[in-house]
């Protein structure tokens, strides 16, 4: 299968994300964490808190991903790529732009980005409870204040984020060399809308 490199541009073009969802079924195949009494993970905190931590997008991971038409390929987001990605979503203000299984009439109000950060093992920001998850990785925590969407997710209706927005889409060449794959990326670019 053909496999894209999504990268988006500084400049104010539309590219980016605008929205984070709550998810069943999350293209990273990980879990978020709810920092309550009942899910706690790692550490104490007060269940009034309802604070979800989780993995928005993995970094340099080819993710399966099915076109209009039915036809499959992967996709891969950069360190640099998830980086800006969030210098934007920030920027332009999207910190409350959610909604659930990327439905377009279930956004929701009172959640709330909290945190946002890039997994950077050598300067130290290496969180435990995403150790499966590569260098550059995106991480974020949502303050959940939205009793229904709470509710979901406490019975495990929804337990994961998933990136919406625009993306420019790079073919990437596979080269084979000493038993190591190397890419490169070709310089068409495609204007494509991931979700």
């Amino acid at each position: 299968l053909p496999l894209f490199s999504a990268e988006i541009n500084e400049a104010e073009d539309g590219s980016g994300v605008y929205c984070i969802s709550f998810v069943t079924n999350p293209a990273t195949e990980l879990p978020f964490f709810a920092f309550d009494k009942k899910l706690m993970k790692y550490s104490i905190i007060d269940d009034k808190e309802r604070i979800v931590t989780g993995v928005i997008m993995l970094a340099n991971t080819p993710i399966l991903r099915v076109d209009e038409n039915g036809d499959g390929f992967y996709i891969v987001y950069t360190k640099d790529t998830l980086k800006l990605m969030a210098e934007k979503f920030l920027k332009e203000g999207y910190t409350s732009s959610v909604n659930i299984e990327h439905l377009p009439n279930s956004y929701v109000d009172s959640v709330n980005l909290q945190e946002i950060y890039i997994i950077d093992r050598e300067k130290g920001i290496n969180p435990t409870m995403f150790s499966e998850a590569p260098d550059g990785s995106l991480i974020g925590t949502y303050k959940v204040r939205n009793d229904e969407v709470w509710d979901k997710i406490m019975k495990g209706e929804v337990y994961s984020f998933s990136l919406e927005g625009y993306f420019n889409m790079k073919p990437v060449e596979m080269k084979k060399e000493n038993n190591n794959i190397i890419t490169q990326n070709k310089m068409k670019n495609i204007f494509k809308r991931m979700l």
